[in-house]
């Protein structure tokens, strides 16, 4: 769980950086819309776009354990 917490503060983080917060936002409320509606999203919301921010997933559980070795070492967990 803290894993998926830290790589949602560093994608948070790269996307304001970015200057991508507007559109970011906008894609998460185009793929809830077609959640919603049980339907694909379209063909603009895709992964493989080269232009799309991706958050590599190690990075985040590298931290994690980093975080929580600390914790441990301080006494906090």
């Amino acid at each position: 769980m803290g894993t998926v917490l830290v790589a949602g503060v560093m994608a948070l983080a790269v996307v304001i950086w970015k200057g991508r917060l507007k559109r970011t936002l906008l894609n998460i409320a185009h793929l809830l819309a077609a959640l919603f509606s049980l339907r694909m999203p379209g063909s603009e919301l895709s992964l493989d776009d080269p232009q799309s921010t991706k958050i590599p997933f190690g990075v985040a559980m590298a931290l994690t354990v980093v975080f929580y070795g600390i914790g441990r070492a301080i006494g906090n967990l």
